[in-house]
């Protein structure tokens, strides 16, 4: 029976691990689509002004 303990423990430990990682990934992805949001404003923004766009940053 311990033994049963002993592995629901470890499953509990390995299920949590995908969760918080499941959460970052939610998090890093939120993020780069903000960041991807911000600079599609900004071309189009300067689209917009008539400012010539360059291949480099």
């Amino acid at each position: 029976m311990e033994q049963c303990a002993c592995v629901e423990r470890e499953l509990d430990k390995v299920l949590q691990k995908f969760l918080t990682y499941g959460q970052h990934c939610e998090q890093s992805l939120e993020e780069l689509l903000h960041y991807v949001g911000q600079l599609r404003a900004e071309l189009a923004s300067a689209a917009l002004q008539g400012t010539p766009l360059s291949a480099t940053l």
